[in-house]
């Protein structure tokens, strides 16, 4: 019998490379990529912690293409031993990632389903099941946690001819787990049980993400889905994005007013920006102060709003016009949107992110700030904006001297999570950043073909973060408190 061939050496790499270089992929994949794909071809769980914008979708991509164009010749690796119509199950948080994924797959010639509360509806009306048509058809399944505790999912994997299809689980933004997990997507925290559930022969967990902290948070997931050390690969390179420039500003308008002049730079700089507030309400707010300030007739092209609430096909054009540069004839210049925005939505031409209100941790902070800057421009530099009142500095500043003080936690509470604090407080944010998620020095050097040509961009010489390079700002006068005594009422003679 002859001795199982095994990816995850020079000789895998390379055959991994000619294998891709025929299929419609238009790129050369990293070092990093070919590095986890072949251990997830070995059927070694894998976990990829890479930067926003490196591409960690290719992890998933590139593993399932692979395994096709080795099933329609199997000379490529004749001791290959994959299901003969592979299907790999992908988890995905939101549904605009869900739909992004399967729209950049398709152009890859693979055949994908996307099984949300969304595309069921509308299946319903057409008389088709996704779940039963994800038993046979396509190659990749993209879905949310809330799924696949669906009875209709339970009878699809009974499903024997289903079952035997499986050859890869996936997780994206697995981070999570951790966060949305444990508050109001309580289902994040049952993948574990769903992967028990799945076959054992070559079904390896492949899991990724920008932002997991190094000690609880990555022991947490690894416990959660059934990972134990040594027996899964870890690809961890630093999650710092040296073209981002991060600058912590004051905020002095209040957070529950209608007036934020600190602003209002966004609309006479006009660079493409990206607003995260912290709840649909500030959103509206905003949006409305700045339609005050600009008294335009028809602002859909200058600003647009973000949320749940508005119908599917505005979010949609809004997700197209976040695809677009200035000179691109669909382009919004801001787009105040809500948290779904912060995970896998394409908007390579923003270089601004601006978060105000309350901020849950470092890892939110992290990936809002993580969407700007992909597109290289020697000219511009992207900024992450982060709009801090001086109550939360304060507070900040009291729990830090709590902790170091040892202040005793009261009955039942939970030991807080001061990393963000500590960013707000830090003089070095991008050393701050570092140390918080056990960043490496540097990577690994890419050799392929695509880093010769284009090398990445090398680290500044000096950090110009708000720490180090203090800004130079004009002075705000705090708005007025709207009054809420109504003065029409006469006073007592």
């Amino acid at each position: 019998m002859p001795q199982k061939f095994i990816w995850s050496c020079a000789q895998g790499f390379d055959l991994a490379r000619r294998i891709i270089a025929a299929t419609p992929v238009p790129y050369v994949p990293h070092d990093h990529q070919l590095e986890g794909v072949c251990k997830s071809l070995d059927g070694v769980d894998l976990f990829a912690i890479t930067p926003t914008g490196s591409g960690k979708t290719s992890y998933f991509v590139l593993y399932i293409m692979i395994i096709l164009e080795i099933l329609k010749d199997p000379a490529l690796c004749p001791t290959a031993t994959f299901p003969t119509n592979p299907c790999l199950l992908v988890i995905c948080p939101t549904i605009p990632l869900q739909i992004e994924m399967a729209a950049n797959t398709v152009k890859l010639g693979l055949r994908a389903v996307v099984i949300n509360s969304e595309t069921r509806g509308e299946a319903r009306k057409e008389n088709k099941d996704l779940w039963q048509l994800a038993r046979t058809e396509p190659n990749v399944i993209l879905t949310g946690p809330e799924q696949l505790k669906t009875a209709d999912f339970e009878k699809t994997l009974r499903d024997k001819a289903f079952y035997a299809r499986i050859c890869g689980t996936s997780i994206d933004e697995v981070h999570l787990l951790n966060s949305w997990g444990t508050t109001f997507r309580k289902d994040f925290l049952h993948l574990g049980f769903v992967g028990a559930r799945l076959p054992d022969h070559h079904n390896p967990w492949i899991l990724a993400s920008a932002t997991v902290h190094d000690g609880d948070p990555f022991n947490n997931i690894c416990t959660l889905l059934g990972l134990k050390f040594g027996n899964f690969h870890l690809i961890r390179r630093s999650c710092s994005r040296p073209d981002v420039q991060i600058l912590f500003r004051e905020l002095t308008s209040s957070i529950s007013g209608d007036s934020f002049p600190e602003l209002d730079w966004i609309l006479t700089e006009n660079r493409p920006t990206v607003i995260f507030p912290k709840s649909y309400s500030l959103g509206s707010r905003i949006y409305t102060y700045f339609l005050r300030k600009l008294k335009l007739t028809n602002h859909s092209t200058r600003i647009r709003l973000y949320n749940s609430l508005n119908f599917d096909l505005h979010n949609a054009e809004t997700r197209e016009l976040l695809q677009g540069s200035p000179s691109s004839p669909k382009y919004c210049q801001i787009v105040i949107g809500t948290d779904s925005l912060s995970v896998g939505v394409g908007m390579p031409a923003r270089l601004d992110a601006v978060l105000i209100g309350d901020i849950d941790d470092t890892d939110e902070l992290i990936q809002k700030l993580g969407r700007v800057g992909r597109m290289q421009n020697g000219q511009q530099i992207a900024r992450g904006i982060i709009y801090v009142s001086a109550a939360t500095r304060k507070a900040a500043e009291k729990a830090l001297a709590d902790h170091t003080a040892g202040v005793p936690l009261k009955p039942g509470e939970k030991p807080p999570d001061l990393r963000f604090q500590q960013m707000i407080l830090a003089k070095y944010k991008v050393k701050c950043q570092d140390i918080l998620y056990d960043n490496p020095p540097t990577d690994p050097p890419c050799t392929c073909l695509m880093c010769a040509e284009r090398p990445p961009r090398s680290l500044p010489q000096a950090c110009n973060c708000s720490g180090c390079v203090p800004e130079n700002l004009p002075a705000l006068s705090k708005p007025p408190r709207a009054s809420r005594v109504n003065t029409n009422i006469p006073k007592n003679q």
